[in-house]
């Protein structure tokens, strides 16, 4: 009897232990924002940047929440309130910042922008459709941002994407055309000219008369790139 009583006892404590842990209230407060330059967003390939977020305080659980930056640059995850730690890791950066590591109090809703400045920009984007060759032509300039001799690095990749959506990705695209930049002295590139890719419109729906484009640099050492917002251009 004393056996079924105790197993009774135990059986309601753990009803009532568990009760009182889904009584806590789920996180409400919104962190977000947007990675820019001098004031402008900044565009990124898909699920490649994320930011680390190490909340403050006496826990047993030490691990970071991700928050991964959208293709345009922003970002948004709901937190409890409280003190953060904010970390961009440095592999997944194709940009510098002036701090590693940010403090982020978060009491309610929180707008938080965050300026870096990237090794190289993306500039004078200019597309334009080929019909004849059925190819996405464009012409840019890649200018270094980042001089300091301990950071520069130099340029790896330099691509142009076509898709047919505005979500323009390594992971959702039609084409790509990559550069040559084995000969690249280093430094800033003025007059970078692209041929392709191909746009393969007669897969395109009938109704579709516009593609989308993104130019995307890489630097040495790193498999992050940096890249344009996505552009629409119409052709038909």
């Amino acid at each position: 009897m004393k056996k079924i009583f105790s197993l009774a006892l135990c059986t309601l404590l753990l009803v009532f232990t568990a009760c009182e842990y889904d009584n806590y209230d789920a996180p409400s407060s919104r962190f977000h924002g947007q990675i820019l330059y001098k004031g402008e967003p900044l565009g990124f390939d898909y699920n490649e940047v994320y930011i680390e977020l190490w909340e403050l305080g006496d826990w047993d659980l030490k691990e970071a929440i991700r928050v991964n930056v959208n293709i345009d640059g922003t970002f948004s995850q709901v937190l409890f309130d409280g003190d953060y730690k904010m970390v961009i890791p440095k592999q997944v950066r194709p940009f510098v910042m002036e701090q590693d590591t940010v403090l982020v109090q978060i009491r309610g809703n929180k707008e938080m922008n965050i300026e870096v400045t990237p090794y190289y920009t993306i500039e004078d984007v200019k597309y334009n459709y080929n019909a004849e060759t059925d190819k996405l032509e464009c012409t840019c300039a890649v200018r270094q941002q980042v001089t300091d001799p301990e950071l520069a690095k130099e340029v790896d990749i330099i691509r142009v994407y076509v898709g047919k959506t505005a979500y323009l990705s390594h992971q959702s695209y039609i084409n790509y055309h990559t550069l040559n930049t084995s000969n690249n002295p280093g430094g800033s590139l003025e007059n970078v000219v692209f041929s392709g890719p191909a746009v393969n419109s007669a897969n395109l729906l009938d109704s579709q008369n516009y593609i989308f484009g993104r130019v995307a640099v890489q630097v040495k050492g790193s498999s992050i790139k940096l890249m344009t917002l996505p552009k629409k251009i119409t052709f038909r």
